[in-house]
């Protein structure tokens, strides 16, 4: 999907991909509110310490977030109009923002179970097959459209496409699991993730609200440039999120089997892995720009540094979170993820009207270190309360990689214009992330 990018920003104007990166971040904003986030933290939790009940803790699940999801939805259809005016997009946009949103939350509880079992060649299967068809039927609905209705193509192809996928997904929940209302199961539920909103919802405001800040001083078609440098600058948290969903489950495991310190030396090579992957998309961002975009977008190339920076920082904050979440010490999250999300709203508003909307890559960039920061000293104080191993979570080697990372890609920003030292700094960090690649995979095991 990531690569379609180079056809859509053609096919579409400057204004109508503002649109569409307007819909992604407000979807991944309302993810977190009508969902509650029952996807994430306690579900792959659950299956891990209750690894007998999977199928009905599933079912459970599902049937929990769609009762909250239609729930929502009844309170959107009270006043439609309010709400469209309130978030900045059509009611049409945001229907097809409640059909997304329940499709891809089938899928997601599908692949914790997968990921908990270490199951992926379905997994692997069904994320290729989705990607292909969400990405071929949209190119085709966008250059059926007629040119005033292309926004809308791309919006409704991407929403029905992940509804006849994952639609049969969420059948299998509720038919496969016995248990489809369990009150221990959903206060259970409840009682973890709720007081996780304000973490999930700042989090998801420190990711996304930027280019909404952008869009709010600098016009639609600002936002349609910062949100391509956002989706390049993130191409790391492809990798992220790929290790991550791999090292949570063995993390918990660990943790569950009484070896938390243990887990610290899988940690280092995933981290040069990362710090190596930065540098990369660093390096390479006025390429990747032109690649990615007409030449009306290359503003872009000066935002995409600092955002890669920042996926290093949230992977980094995303290891300490899972001792939290682990020992359900949620509230700790909450405090730390809501000052960094405001600092970073108050940053943009005072930054973005004087500097213009390279400056919000930067102010993204500091609240991410804040927040990331944070959440390592709550996670080394719950792990010395919990395990007496505070030493589980390493620190000076993960931020001393993380200074180095700032130094080295400051220096790329101002060898921008240069494009042989770059290409040499490219090739080093190609080469440090296969043999890092190598070294993870040996450790995580």
């Amino acid at each position: 999907m990531f690569l379609m990018t180079p056809l859509f920003t053609r096919l579409l104007t400057t204004e109508q991909y503002g649109y569409w990166t307007l819909f992604q971040s407000w979807e991944t904003v309302l993810t977190i509110v009508v969902t509650l986030n029952l996807t994430s933290g306690c579900y792959m939790q659950s299956l891990v310490k209750f690894d007998d009940r999977k199928d009905d803790l599933a079912s459970s699940f599902a049937t929990l977030l769609t009762c909250v999801m239609i729930a929502f939805l009844v309170v959107f259809l009270t006043a439609p109009d309010f709400f469209s005016r309130l978030i900045g997009l059509p009611v049409r946009y945001v229907l097809a923002m409640f059909v997304s949103i329940w499709s891809s939350a089938m899928f997601l509880f599908w692949t914790v179970r997968q990921r908990v079992d270490l199951n992926y060649g379905p997994f692997v299967a069904l994320s290729v097959a989705y990607t292909l068809v969400v990405s071929v039927v949209g190119v085709i609905a966008v250059l059926l459209a007629p040119e005033d209705a292309k926004a809308d193509a791309r919006v409704f192809s991407y929403a029905g496409t992940c509804l006849v996928m994952f639609l049969g997904l969420g059948v299998r929940h509720f038919v496969r699991g016995s248990e489809h209302f369990s009150r221990e199961t959903w206060v259970r539920a409840l009682k973890y993730n709720l007081p996780l909103i304000p973490h999930y919802l700042s989090q998801v405001l420190l990711n996304q609200f930027s280019r909404v800040q952008v869009n709010m001083y600098c016009g639609v078609a600002a936002a349609g440039i910062y949100g391509l440098a956002y989706s390049v600058g993130m191409a790391v948290q492809m990798l992220n999120s790929a290790v991550l969903n791999v090292l949570t489950p063995w993390m918990y495991q660990k943790i569950k089997d009484g070896h938390a310190a243990d887990a610290r030396r899988g940690f280092l090579p995933v981290f040069v892995l990362l710090f190596a992957a930065c540098l990369l998309v660093s390096a390479m961002a006025p390429e990747l720009i032109a690649f990615f975009a007409p030449p009306s977008y290359s503003a872009a190339a000066w935002i995409v540094p600092p955002i890669a920076v920042c996926t290093y920082f949230m992977f980094a904050q995303s290891v300490y979170d899972n001792y939290i979440l682990y020992h359900e010490r949620t509230v700790f999250l909450s405090i730390a993820s809501i000052v960094a999300a405001i600092v970073n709203i108050a940053l943009n508003a005072f930054v973005i009207p004087r500097l213009g909307l390279v400056s919000a890559g930067y102010t993204t960039l500091a609240c991410f270190i804040l927040s990331s920061v944070c959440h390592c000293i709550v996670s080394r104080r719950v792990m010395r309360k919990e395990s007496k191993a505070a030493t589980a979570v390493p620190v000076r080697p993960i931020y001393g990689m993380g200074i180095g990372l700032l130094i080295g890609s400051g220096l790329l920003v101002i060898l921008a214009q240069y494009p042989a030292p770059r290409y040499l700094f490219a090739l080093a960090a190609l080469a440090t992330v296969l043999v890092a690649a190598l070294k993870a995979k040996k450790h995580v095991a």
